[in-house]
């Protein structure tokens, strides 16, 4: 079970997780109209924050020249073990 993914900005906020069933969803205000899109929200950013750090390349998101020595965490639970997973965009060979 994912727990919680952070990062070391300050600006990212911290996504935790909680027992059983969690979805992501873009929230809908109520000033949105039909025309609105939930595009550009972050959704598949979460997602590819989740791949990069169990170990899979950047990819075009987290390649951006922003997003330079951001350090992603990843806390979970695998085989009755909690783990803490860390990995740099600009030091991406290592996974610690």
């Amino acid at each position: 079970m994912i727990h919680s993914i952070d990062c070391d900005r300050p600006t990212f906020k911290k996504i935790v997780f909680k027992d059983g069933f969690n979805i992501i969803l873009a929230e809908r205000t109520k000033e949105a109209t039909i025309k609105d899109s939930r595009n550009g929200l972050g959704k598949s950013t979460l997602v590819e924050i989740i791949h990069f750090c169990l170990g899979a390349s950047k990819g075009e998101t987290l390649s951006n020249s922003q997003l330079d020595n951001w350090t992603f965490i990843l806390n979970l639970d695998l085989y009755g073990k909690t783990y803490s997973i860390s990995r740099n965009t600009s030091d991406h060979n290592k996974i610690r």
